[in-house]
């Protein structure tokens, strides 16, 4: 019996209905159809075979042809009915992982073991289609963000998306700091050595990749980034990406609300479409973007011709959390030789 979580589960439902329906409708910055739509000619997939082709054959009858190393292995068939049925196991779901019956059947019909991409994949499903303002088919890959159940995450949690700020002037005691484990415990610790004298000076990044990467999009983004942490985290404005950049402006008035927001949009954007934290990353993104599971079932995308319109929904619609202290090793004051640490973390969350 297979398990997995109400996105993971998502991203099968994705595919069943890009394979039914064949047809992707574009969306504007609300999540709302356009006239425009992506055609969907096949998709790319490991089945238990290796790397095969998922044709479908223009028709709104569910069939699929399956191809291993150009020969036609099976002909599959999904039904309207089995995919409204993924659908609803999908959002009856409940706990951190479950088993979806009719996403296991559907996992059989298409000979799949797995469906799910590596951390190290750039793309969720790789498809072959004919894009909008286009004529010829060719291979783009998309990301896939789910609306059902708890908000999609657009960057996990991880020691590699830890922030290192150098303590200076702290004139408390590192013990009475770490002691502290109120419900609000990081604020708290940060208060407490603010009230110490102590000032916290962006020193780098964990991880010397994923502070390239970002250097990568823009120079000033790791400091920009570490500046929004520290307001949120010290609890000087709310978790909404959006507010936080108009409350870091108030704070670093040398950066216009504009200058930052530019920056951050272009973070957002780069990390659903392709950059990955802890690998080096050549400013590539996906050709074909980012398609989003609504709660109701359907499925829309934005595309790369949309780039304006999705950074506006990304800065809108997204918050940092607050991830666990002990597994990302965050949020304690520590010493190295003669000089005071303290780590905190990046995590991204859609908001619905």
């Amino acid at each position: 019996m297979k398990t997995y979580n109400k996105g993971e589960w998502s991203e099968l439902y994705a595919i069943c209905k890009m394979l039914y329906d064949q047809m992707i409708d574009v969306c504007d910055k609300d999540l709302k159809p356009t006239n425009q739509k992506i055609r969907i000619l096949k998709l790319l997939m490991r089945s238990i075979l290796g790397n095969s082709e998922y044709e479908v054959d223009g028709k709104d009858n569910g069939d699929v042809a399956i191809l291993y190393n150009g020969k036609l292995v099976k002909s599959a068939n999904l039904s309207k009915e089995l995919i409204l049925s993924i659908l609803n196991e999908i959002i009856a779901g409940s706990g951190a992982s479950f088993n979806v019956p009719s996403g296991e059947s559907a996992m059989e019909e298409l000979m799949l073991d797995d469906f799910k991409a590596t951390s190290y994949e750039k793309s969720d499903v790789e498809t072959y289609s004919i894009m909008p303002h286009e004529e010829i088919a060719r291979q783009v890959g998309f990301s896939v963000k789910s609306q059902i159940g708890n908000p999609a995450t657009l960057l996990n949690a991880s020691e590699s998306t830890n922030f290192i700020y150098k303590v200076e002037g702290f004139t408390g005691d590192i013990d009475e700091v770490n002691a502290i484990a109120t419900r609000s415990k990081i604020k708290d610790r940060m208060q407490y050595i603010f009230e110490h004298n102590g000032e916290f000076v962006f020193h780098g990044m964990t991880n010397q990749t994923f502070q390239q990467n970002l250097e990568m999009t823009d120079s000033n983004l790791p400091e920009i980034i570490s500046g929004l942490l520290m307001i949120f985290f010290a609890g000087k404005g709310t978790r909404t990406v959006k507010d936080l950049i108009d409350t870091y402006t108030d704070f670093f008035k040398d950066k216009s609300s504009e200058f930052v927001s530019k920056k951050v949009k272009d973070f957002l954007s780069n990390i659903t479409l392709g950059m990955i934290p802890t690998r080096e990353w050549d400013g590539s993104e996906l050709g074909g973007g980012c398609i989003f599971v609504k709660d109701d079932g359907n499925l829309v995308c934005f595309t790369l011709y949309d780039m304006d319109e999705f950074k506006d929904y990304l800065i809108n619609n997204t918050r940092f959390e607050t991830a666990s202290t002990s597994r990302h090793k965050f949020g304690t004051l520590y010493r190295q030789g003669d000089e005071l640490f303290f780590n905190l973390n990046l995590d991204v969350r859609f908001i619905h």
